[in-house]
This record gives C-alpha cells, sequence and structure tokens, in this order.
C-alpha cells in the first residue's frame, strides 16, 4: 500500500512540476510581448518628431496633442489589452494620453515611471479591483538618443490571469497561485478563484 501511495504521489509531483513549467514559459512569452508592443509604441518616428518640436518650441502643447494623440489612439486601438496610453515628459508630466483625465498629471512617483526612464518595465497588477492591471513603460528617445520621455500602457491583465487560472494538465479544478511574499505572508498577484482574495 505504501508502495502505491508513493507511486500516485511521485505522479502528482511530476505533473504538477509539468504544468508549472509549462505556465511560466508562457507567462514569459507575455510578458516578453507586452515589452516588445511598448517599445514599439515608444519608437513611432512621427511620435518622437512631434515630442521633439514641442520640447525644442517649434510647435504649441495644442498642436502637440492635436497631431499626437491620434497615433496613440491608433496604437491603442490596434493593441488589444491596451487600456490606455500616456506620454510623459522627461519630469515625469503627462503631455499626451488616449484618456484626457490623465493629461498634465504628475506620474514621477510612480514606479513604471522611474523604470520606464531606461528600459520596458511592467509593474505587478494592482489588487483590490474588479479588473486586474499593470503599468507598462518604456523610453522614448530623440533622434540623438536622448530622453524625450516615457511612454506609459495601462495593460488589461486579463490574459495573463487565465493562462495561470488553465487547466491544462491539472484535472478540471486545478489553478497555479502566483504571488509575492509581503512580509511574513504570501500576496496573491490573482485572486484564486475558488477561495477569493484571500492570504495565506
Amino acid at each position: 500500500m505504501l508502495f502505491r501511495s508513493n507511486i500516485i504521489r511521485n505522479e502528482i509531483h511530476a505533473r504538477l512540476r509539468i504544468a508549472t513549467v509549462d505556465r511560466h514559459a508562457m507567462a514569459l512569452s507575455w510578458v516578453e510581448h507586452q515589452k516588445e508592443r511598448v517599445a514599439l509604441i515608444a519608437s513611432r518616428t512621427r511620435l518622437r518628431q512631434l515630442v521633439e518640436s514641442h520640447r525644442d518650441g517649434t510647435i504649441s502643447l495644442e498642436k502637440l496633442r492635436a497631431d499626437a494623440t491620434t497615433i496613440l489612439l491608433d496604437a491603442q486601438q490596434s493593441t488589444e489589452g491596451f487600456l490606455h496610453i500616456s506620454f510623459t515628459d522627461a519630469d515625469g508630466r503627462t503631455l499626451l494620453s488616449t484618456n484626457e483625465a490623465f493629461l498634465d498629471r504628475d506620474i514621477s512617483p510612480r514606479l513604471a515611471y522611474w523604470r520606464g526612464l531606461s528600459e520596458q518595465f511592467l509593474a505587478e497588477p494592482e489588487t483590490g479591483r474588479a479588473d486586474l492591471t499593470a503599468d507598462l513603460s518604456a523610453p522614448a528617445l530623440d533622434k540623438n538618443g536622448d530622453l524625450l520621455g516615457v511612454v506609459l500602457v495601462q495593460v488589461d491583465f486579463a490574459e495573463l490571469q487565465e493562462i495561470f487560472a488553465g487547466i491544462r494538465g491539472l484535472d478540471e479544478t486545478g489553478e497555479i497561485l502566483v504571488g509575492t511574499l509581503d512580509g511574513d505572508s504570501v500576496r496573491y498577484l490573482f485572486p484564486p478563484r475558488k477561495i477569493g482574495r484571500a492570504h495565506v
């Protein structure tokens, strides 16, 4: 009986390892894809030219917003999962946004702004909301390679959440939970479907 129990236990552990490695690879691929997508927006030539012209005093802020917002709206509409796209100046003030409520906001305290000054960055999802979203950012450079500002995207985490909630390889009720250490406890990045927004 003990021998049989060990076989069953080893089989369960093997299946869990396979499922975890599979989800991990899929999640990393998703994250890298988001970083590539925000980098493409930050590298749009016309967008960078307009922001550079405004920085240099060639065009007004009103002209910048009239011409550049359409570029951001086009990028948002053609990029699934991008809820809002903003463009800050080098000091963190929002010059452009597909959501007018974000205009002129100082977002310099946000981690995504600081990380976005030098790299593509995806923050942890914001918890405590009905819909899981996170900040995604990337630097935008002028023709000389100097910083123009940061592209900041609010990205929908539903697709990534589905990757971890998928039951492939875990029978009919399987779910992989993802969390981060918060002191002596673990805070779930995605709320468990079975037990709500619990902490363990």
